[in-house]
């Protein structure tokens, strides 16, 4: 009974090991963004949730779970430096990415440059991209045609098996993060009574 108890304490301890880690590689990916967020644009904490709160949405209606999304929708706020035109081109970031087997946050990359004037990362996105801009499309002009070829993407993935199954595993991901952030503020406790008391004393020997 006492090895069977204590095996039941240590997967606890694991368990609980787990969703803490996972709680702060997602308050990390958060603070990433805000950071990058408030730089270029002054948006106030609340605002900056209330894009956090879209970003949820996307990954549980996608599979795609938001520590990828984070940094892409960061990268197009730099190239954009605009809050609104992020939130509308994320999407196609995201189709564009499902369709390519891309990371988002390279095609992200992609059409920050575009809109900065430098285009030689868009031409890997669609065949058609070296002629347009050589003729001299606008980036909306770019866009639309993008729109047009990868439009719709993700969802369509998001309703195969496999897309269902991402679908879920980001669920349960979120699940183990809100028991992840219930432990942090103890272990962050623990971890500056240690800083404090135990590596002096420690450190004296």
């Amino acid at each position: 009974f006492g090895l069977a108890a204590a095996a039941g304490v240590g997967t606890l301890a694991a368990g609980i090991g787990f969703a803490a880690k996972a709680a702060a590689e997602d308050q990390k990916s958060f603070a990433l963004m805000e950071n990058a967020i408030r730089n270029v644009t002054g948006a106030t904490h609340e605002q900056i949730k209330a894009v956090d709160e879209q970003i949820a949405a996307m990954s549980m209606a996608t599979g795609v779970a938001d520590d990828k999304l984070r940094p892409a929708y960061a990268a197009l706020v730099r190239g954009t430096r605009d809050v609104e035109i992020a939130n509308r081109d994320l999407s196609l970031v995201l189709d564009i990415s499902t369709a390519l087997q891309m990371d988002a946050t390279q095609v992200a990359d992609a059409l920050a440059k575009g809109y900065e004037g430098k285009t030689k990362a868009l031409k890997s996105l669609s065949p058609e991209m070296a002629a347009v801009i050589r003729e001299g499309a606008s980036m909306s002009e770019i866009m639309d045609i993008l729109s047009a070829n990868f439009s719709g993407a993700a969802s369509a993935a998001a309703d195969t098996f496999e897309g269902r199954m991402a679908r879920l595993q980001v669920a349960f991901s979120e699940i183990v993060e809100q028991i992840g952030y219930a432990v942090l503020p103890i272990l962050e406790k623990i971890a500056t009574f240690i800083a404090d008391k135990v590596v002096p004393v420690v450190q004296d020997f």
